[in-house]
């Protein structure tokens, strides 16, 4: 008899989890300032286009040649759904959109208030408790975000500006749902098997939006976008859905919600790095207060 699914694909101790993260964030740091050089070049929904299906060729030959290239089963559809349709096709199409009109930083900053959403809702619906370290955290790291958002110094008046940054705040939502369901699915393939199929569904959504949103728009293609568009596509987005999945299978909801905090940290140290966006007292205070509400989930994780 085989073995029950669940036991076939267990998820990673917690320890584990805390090591992918800490593996996974400087690729995806980098990855806003990389993304917003590219939109430099490429249309945004183009860009998540040719990010998603060019990493979902490299791991359909990856898995072909391993011979573990499978086909999706019923039981495994919802998670290619969820994770194709809205945390890689929908959700990355928001972002690129909205980052066309707000810093590298700030994007990343808005796309990832996920735990104000996941938190009553895995509450809710997984009873899961929220323990004074955890709440501590939340607090300390909605904190930061709200410290770094800096409402009084941001220009109300630019209609563009707003756009872009409410874009943002609805991708959070977006890539909330994703956390909550990876937490409760039963894998029949695992994440690995299930992701060129995962990414896939997502190009199939892009593709469309791309030539109805962006019709007319041209790509100018160079050596240096094939670069951004390399590190983007095969390397960024496969350990981003990877890590992503593997994170949120690994960990309760609330608690992976408030670790994905850490990327907008990367994301705001990359941008300051690579496209010089100023880190400002506000930023580093958000930073502060979000590096301290990270600690305090990790310490109620550790107890």
């Amino acid at each position: 008899m085989s073995a029950p699914a669940n036991l076939r694909h267990p998820p990673l101790g917690t320890g584990a989890a805390y090591a992918l993260l800490a593996f996974c964030l400087p690729v995806w740091g980098v990855n806003w300032p990389v993304l917003k050089i590219a939109l430099g070049s490429i249309p945004p929904v183009w860009l998540s286009c040719v990010r998603m299906g060019s990493t979902a060729l490299c791991l359909f030959a990856a898995l072909a040649v391993l011979g573990r290239l499978r086909l999706p089963g019923r039981h495994d559809l919802p998670a290619v759904a969820s994770i194709g349709v809205l945390m890689m096709g929908i959700y990355p199409a928001m972002t690129v959109m909205g980052l066309e009109f707000a810093e590298a930083g700030r994007a990343s900053l808005l796309s990832f208030i996920t735990p104000l959403w996941v938190t009553p809702a895995a509450i809710l619906l997984f009873g899961e408790r929220l323990t004074r370290l955890k709440a501590a955290g939340l607090a300390l790291g909605l904190g930061g975000l709200g410290t770094m958002f800096n409402p009084i110094g941001f220009d109300w008046s630019d209609g563009d500006v707003v756009y872009g940054n409410l874009l943002l705040v609805a991708s959070s939502v977006v890539w909330a749902i994703p956390i909550l369901h990876m937490r409760r699915h039963v894998w029949r393939l695992s994440p690995f098997q299930l992701a060129p199929w995962q990414l896939l569904a997502a190009t199939l959504v892009a593709a469309p939006l791309a030539l109805v949103v962006e019709a007319g728009e041209t790509v100018r293609w160079s050596e240096t976008l094939f670069w951004l568009l390399l590190y983007a596509g095969p390397l960024a987005t496969a350990l981003t859905i990877l890590g992503a999945v593997a994170i949120a299978r690994s960990l309760p909801a609330i608690t992976a919600s408030l670790l994905f905090l850490a990327t907008p940290v990367a994301g705001m140290l990359g941008g300051a790095a690579i496209l010089g966006e100023a880190l400002t007292v506000t930023n580093l205070a958000g930073l502060a207060l979000i590096v301290a509400g990270l600690a305090a989930v990790a310490l109620g994780d550790a107890r």
